[in-house]
């Protein structure tokens, strides 16, 4: 088996105890989305610590056909580790996971007002600042319909790249849901002499 054949492996591995791993016993209550998509996505500093922070709200793990078809998407996201849980009364989802190998933190919520997000987005603090105005607006591939709504951050040697998504017209068969994403980078680091990532 060569070294990098062995890294994933590990990396795999390390990720798919951190997900299995004992919940809280109560599940966090949260009183805005956005709250959670600082705890769990963005603030974390690497990847194996997004995982511990979704393991931590001690909402319930959904795994194969639990998953909603709008959160398992096309195939391109590995994912990880699903969670489900509520803000306000409503239902809101929590998937973490590997994009083409860079990390990736989504939530999914039910529909608000597109421009009310954008703007609440634009003052969330990413990498110490606020994300300020968008820089991309477009159609996406998955799914099918929603558009997003995007910002590309680059600070020293970090980047980030936030999206919000969502069926601009509420008529297609996702409708009952947005999302908001935060990709980075899956950083190397070195455990016991061998590289992992985290």
């Amino acid at each position: 088996m060569s070294l990098k054949v062995l890294v994933k492996a590990l990396a795999a591995t390390a990720a798919l105890v951190a997900a299995c791993a004992p919940a809280n016993a109560s599940p966090v209550v949260y009183a805005d989305g956005l709250k959670v998509f600082q705890d769990v996505c963005v603030t974390p500093a690497s990847h194996a610590e997004i995982l511990s922070a979704a393991r931590a709200t001690g909402w319930d793990r959904l795994a194969d056909e639990a998953v909603p078809a709008v959160v398992r998407g096309n195939g391109m996201v590995g994912l990880q580790d699903v969670r489900q849980g509520e803000v306000g009364g409503t239902p809101v989802l929590v998937a973490v996971g590997d994009l083409g190998g860079t990390s990736f933190c989504r939530i999914y919520f039910r529909p608000v007002a597109p421009a009310t997000m954008i703007q609440r987005l634009g003052a969330e603090s990413v990498l110490g600042a606020p994300l300020g105005p968008s820089d991309f607006d477009g159609p996406m591939n998955f799914p099918a319909g929603w558009k997003a709504t995007g910002w590309h951050v680059s600070r020293q040697s970090q980047w980030r790249a936030v999206h919000y998504s969502y069926d601009p017209d509420g008529q297609g068969p996702n409708a009952a849901w947005q999302a908001i994403e935060i990709t980075r980078a899956i950083r190397p680091v070195k455990v016991k002499g061998l590289p992992t990532f985290g």
